[in-house]
């Protein structure tokens, strides 16, 4: 939990401290300022103000992204052949990139769960909330995410790939040089509309994560304890919270010297290494309460989520494998 968080923290901190041109000030003071604000926002305005803020930021970053894929599209830089290596299953640095790629691709399957908390929540507020639309919601957003996800690869494609350019390791620098890249493979104008979608992806990404895992883990602390009161689960809600945000800002002041590329890989690595286990979890939950709260699986469905499942837990036993014992 706490790496994945530092690791969306700092690349948002990042973003944040080149647009503002605050070079002096460190990257530490701004992930904590990064962190202060949206744990105040979400504390004060709870699950409601999540709702209402990330639409606008989703919009903006949709619009800027479709943009900034066009403009790049249309004048990529020139490919260098010394540097367009192609995927090979037998180099075990290509595995272990492609399982860094695929952790958080085009979400870390823990969204399973947190769009379950904030239906539940959306439900709190609207009592016409039915599952048709929280089925909407979830397509909405998960597909949205895919076409976005997309977007970014082609970004990555046309201004970075084969141009030889080694990316920088640490966050304020690696995020100075991606928005340098883009503006000057497309143009100079385009400086604020790839600023604007880097700044409202990592806000948005950020701004669920805080949510999503103290979400999670206190109501998992609710259910343990056999329920509780409603102010009870309000204070835990926010206990977590800070605990989370706190625990995110310590992560980077402790390991601000690393790699923020290395931090990155291994927080997307142990969400694809938890994806069998949460996938698992998610088919034990649907299964036993099958036409209780939740809708029957059809036999032919049930069938191809075992056979997912099986596909997950096969890949991460060859990742596991190929990190441990291959060179």
């Amino acid at each position: 939990m706490l790496p994945a968080l530092a690791a969306v923290s700092v690349v948002t901190a990042g973003i944040a401290k080149d647009i503002s041109g605050t070079q002096g000030v460190s990257i530490v003071v701004w992930t904590g300022v990064v962190l202060s604000i949206i744990a105040l926002l979400l504390a004060v305005g709870k699950y409601k103000l999540l709702d209402k803020i990330i639409k606008p930021i989703i919009i903006t970053l949709a619009l800027t992204t479709i943009i900034a894929v066009i403009s790049s599209v249309s004048s990529p830089v020139e490919k260098q052949a010394a540097f367009m290596a192609h995927f090979d299953f037998n180099q075990s640095a290509h595995i272990l990139f492609f399982v860094a790629l695929f952790g958080w691709m085009p979400a870390p399957l823990d969204v399973s769960v947190w769009h379950s908390m904030w239906t539940v929540e959306k439900q709190k507020l609207n009592r016409h909330s039915s599952k048709r639309n929280s089925l909407i919601d979830f397509k909405i957003g998960y597909w949205g995410t895919t076409l976005l996800a997309a977007a970014f690869v082609l970004l990555g494609y046309a201004v970075i790939y084969g141009s030889g350019i080694e990316m920088a390791q640490t966050a304020d620098a690696f995020s100075a040089q991606v928005i340098s890249l883009y503006t000057t493979s497309i143009g100079q104008w385009s400086y604020f509309i790839i600023a604007i979608a880097a700044l409202c992806t990592m806000v948005s990404t950020t701004l669920t994560c805080l949510d999503a895992y103290p979400r999670t883990v206190s109501t998992g602390i609710s259910i343990l304890l056999r329920g509780s009161e409603k102010s009870s689960a309000k204070t835990l809600y926010l206990v977590c919270l800070g605990l989370s945000a706190l625990g995110a800002f310590l992560f980077i002041a402790l390991f601000s010297r690393e790699s923020m590329t290395k931090m990155i890989v291994f927080a997307t690595a142990l969400s694809f290494v938890a994806a069998p286990i949460v996938a698992w979890l998610n088919l034990l939950v649907i299964k036993r309460n099958s036409g209780k709260s939740i809708s029957p699986l059809s036999r032919y469905y049930y069938l191809f989520s075992l056979i997912c499942l099986v596909v997950l837990v096969l890949f991460t036993v060859y990742y596991l494998y190929v990190f441990f014992y291959v060179d």
